[in-house]
């Protein structure tokens, strides 16, 4: 299992301000994330698969109020409020 948390809150040091971002994120379905493990002796990485099985989302304008909602894909995706 592999988890990312990607805080999509942005913090204004001028006014002391949260905000929530709204800029688009796309990932894909399928992850090696062999890259990042160390290479052999001949430098070759080893493949190591994710695939993607859940996103849970923030639903609201404000960072300061909403709700979350999750996606889970069990051999298709289905939403969870």
């Amino acid at each position: 299992v592999l988890n990312f948390s990607l805080l999509r809150f942005v913090f204004n040091m001028k006014d002391f301000t949260r905000s929530k971002s709204n800029l688009a994120i796309s990932y894909p379905l399928k992850l090696d994330m062999g890259e990042f493990l160390p290479a052999d002796d001949f430098g070759v990485h080893p493949e190591v698969w994710y695939d993607l099985k859940g996103v849970l989302m923030h639903k609201g304008t404000s960072a300061h109020h909403g709700h979350y909602v999750a996606q889970v894909h069990d051999a298709r995706w289905v939403s969870i409020p």
